[in-house]
């Protein structure tokens, strides 16, 4: 049997949405990925945790060569230098068709709670009655 932190049922696979996160991000400005990785942690759908570096690194170089963000090595006077990234008009528009997505997500999770939470709740007296 799996663990509890291991299982869906926590909530840690919501991280997929990670690209529309990066993108409606973005939408404020442009931004170092170490400041991007910080605004997706205060996300509640990532409940507090700092995204894989190493996984945000990729999905935006994914997200650079379709087109959705660019970036530009920018010197820093007190490191290393850094990359900045910037949302393209390509990534605006497909922001813009991740809002009826997410919506259409919003409606089937809405759905499927009202029948989980039926389900849980004709579960309950049986097992009232189990537990005797």
């Amino acid at each position: 049997m799996p663990k509890s932190a291991d299982c869906p049922c926590t909530g840690a696979t919501l991280t997929k949405l990670v690209q529309p996160a990066l993108l409606a991000t973005l939408a404020r400005g442009p931004m170092y990925g170490y400041r991007i990785a910080e605004e997706l942690a205060r996300l509640p759908i990532v409940k507090g945790e700092r995204p894989d570096t190493t996984g945000l690194y990729r999905t935006l170089r994914s997200m650079e060569k379709r087109g959705l963000v660019v970036s530009k090595w920018a010197q820093s006077k007190v490191g290393p230098d850094r990359r900045l990234y910037r949302l393209t008009p390509a990534g605006a528009a497909c922001l813009e068709r991740w809002v009826q997505t997410l919506l259409d997500y919003h409606r089937g999770i809405a759905d499927l709670l009202a029948k989980t939470k039926a389900a849980c709740v004709r579960l309950r007296p049986s097992r009232r009655k189990g537990d005797k």
